[in-house]
């Protein structure tokens, strides 16, 4: 018998919500109710919740939106009132095509076949309607829903039996589509229905569910990384930005080059009206350098600058801007070996008198220099400062050139997230916050910080790095990213903002970003990544006195130079699952390796900022 209607289920099949649960819409309403009216009502998605429940639970077919918030105690009419308006306009607003769903749609409508809705919801039929012209379903000729007929596909499917009368055709001369396996297909099947199952997953994120149904606006392979993978991260943290400058009370932000310029350009497409912002051009020597003069000790000098005992003299000097020529004789006098780790130099404190003076005096100028560009640059008492990660340094090197220029300031952090090394500095008073993590979170801090290389370069500026001051502000270096990769990130960036621009009215409006959902997206890439993306992304390269790829093509014997690649990789579960090319949990070895041989890791660890 020929098909000669074709129906469909809504929710789940030709719409989906930005939610992960139906229950987060009603704690979404109550944050929004809270903002906007300034009289917290406590618990309100718990009874809005519970009331819709007891309805359905006592037989309640043709439930609607009234009758619900009827029965929830402790609010008023006029609350209840506001309440109901919000969750119709969010039900609007949070509503977006189901990508496979409206694509059987198309093909039905191209067929000729009659187009019907078959829904169990409380909704009013204008707003439902609304939603689907919204979504692009505007060539719907009936809209069956329960609320409105009494009827319910879920009740032994009674609202099917209906529509067949209705209608005036056997079950077998209709197809529904649907995503329920309870009321969409077997009450479908019961009442002898042609039937389409569309199955989704409990496990897919509302974030990956909106991707792959919007991800049509990418141009491009890089456009798609950035949209998927790097789009929810760095609204999100925006938006948090924006609502811890509001409860601290930061009179401007200042964002740390080089990361901080693509986050500050994406902070004030959605918030320049609010707060005032600034690029401040620092980096991780230009803030050290200056307080070189103040240390008096080799282990002090150490720690000032952040690096490892396995670094050659020769990269320790370079991040000192001292000459190795000029400070040659004196090598061979202390018989130091340039190539050699300075850890193994036998005087240390010797190796450190030897440049103590070239150090002071080139410390000494520069601070003056930078002391004169902070003067210039920062006129407020409280600011927050916008930096990628993670341990704090650059904040507390910040702060104390600051403090010894007699600039008075408050300053707060604001990270993507801390490593556990950031904890000593909080100890000490410093005040930073992490978005995706803090120094006290082991998973999340583990998952990040083992692809920490690839959001830094992600972030980087179309610009060198803050190499030193002279009296007119920074002087910057080279750019140390090569050509192709500097090309593959602004695809990349340019794919962030499509996702941002797509959202951002929402994301102000319902803040509907939360860090533990774009944790399970970034598991996708730093937990779980596919093979196209780590061959991809592994050819990506920047430097830092060397090439550093972010996962680079390395063969498995002689087995010293792989490991001297996977200690260098950026991305290190993305080099061994490009190289070993077998089916094992990489990133869980890399933590058992880390907590196993934390010593090898301490020693060989690029240090964090």
């Amino acid at each position: 018998m020929k098909v000669k209607i074709v129906s469909f289920d809504m929710y789940g099949t030709l719409v989906n919500r930005m939610v992960q649960r139906p229950g987060d819409m009603f704690v979404i309403l109550e944050k929004r109710f809270n903002r906007l009216y300034h009289h917290p009502i406590e618990n309100f998605a718990e009874r809005r919740a519970k009331a819709e429940r007891e309805l359905r639970k006592n037989g309640v077919i043709d439930l609607n939106l009234e009758m619900i918030y009827g029965i929830i105690d402790g609010l008023s009419e006029e609350e209840k009132k506001k309440y109901m308006e919000l969750e119709l306009q969010a039900e609007y607003d949070l509503c977006y095509p189901n990508q496979r769903g409206v694509e059987l749609y198309r093909k039905a409508c191209a067929e000729g076949k009659k187009v019907i809705v078959i829904t169990d919801m409380y909704l009013p039929e204008e707003l439902l309607k609304r939603i689907l012209e919204k979504c692009g379903i505007n060539n719907v000729s009936e809209l069956y829903i329960s609320g409105c007929i009494g009827k319910s596909k879920a009740k032994g499917g009674a609202l099917f039996r209906f529509v067949q009368k209705t209608e005036g055709v056997s079950g077998r001369e209709i197809l529904h589509i649907g995503d329920n396996p309870k009321s969409d297909y077997l009450y479908a099947c019961l009442n002898r229905y042609r039937v389409r199952f569309i199955r989704n997953t409990e496990k897919e994120s509302y974030l990956s569910k909106f991707i792959n149904s919007t991800k049509g606006v990418c141009i491009n392979y890089d456009e798609w990384i950035g949209y998927s993978y790097f789009g929810a991260l760095s609204l999100g943290y925006v938006s948090w930005i924006y609502k811890m400058c509001c409860k601290e009370k930061i009179e401007a932000l200042y964002f740390f080059s080089r990361e901080g310029l693509f986050i500050k350009k994406l902070f004030d497409a959605l918030y320049k009206d609010k707060i005032k912002t600034r690029y401040l051009f620092v980096s991780r020597r230009s803030l050290s350098i200056p307080l070189v003069q103040f240390c008096n000790s080799y282990d002090e000098l150490i720690n000032l600058l952040c690096v490892n005992h396995m670094i050659s003299v020769r990269r320790f000097l370079s991040k000192l801007s001292l000459d190795e020529k000029q400070l040659e004789d004196r090598l061979k006098q202390y018989h130091i070996d340039p190539e050699a780790p300075i850890g193994r130099i036998p005087d240390k404190n010797g190796f450190f008198r030897m440049i103590k003076t070239e150090m002071e005096a080139l410390s000494s100028d520069q601070f003056e220099n930078i002391k004169m560009y902070f003067e210039r640059s920062i006129t407020e008492s409280k600011i927050g400062v916008v930096d990628i990660g993670w341990t704090g340094t650059m904040q507390s090197n910040f702060i104390d050139i600051l403090d010894r220029g007699l600039i008075s300031c408050e300053v707060i952090g604001f990270f993507v997230g801390q490593k556990k090394k950031a904890g000593d500095y909080i100890t000490k008073g410093m005040r930073n916050y992490g978005y995706l993590f803090s120094y006290k979170d082991k998973y999340p801090q583990d998952l990040i910080i083992s692809g920490e290389a690839i959001l830094e370069i992600v972030f980087f500026a179309d610009h060198g790095t803050t190499e030193s001051y002279d009296k007119n502000g920074p002087l910057l270096g080279n750019m140390d990213l090569s050509g192709e990769t500097r090309n593959h990130l602004q695809s990349v960036q340019a794919g962030i903002v499509k996702f941002a621009m797509q959202l951002k009215d929402l994301e102000k409006k319902y803040h509907i970003i939360r860090q533990e959902d774009v944790l399970r997206q970034m598991e996708h890439l730093f937990r779980r990544p596919e093979t196209e993306l780590v061959e991809y992304i592994g050819e990506w390269d920047c430097f830092d006195d060397r090439t550093i790829h972010i996962a680079a093509e390395e063969t498995l014997f002689p087995i010293h130079r792989f490991m001297k690649g996977f200690l260098n990789a950026g991305w290190r579960v993305g080099f061994l699952k490009r190289n070993i090319k077998i089916n094992i949990p990489y990133f869980e070895l890399i933590v058992c390796l880390k907590r196993l041989y934390g010593w090898l890791y301490k020693t060989c660890d690029r240090k964090g900022k």
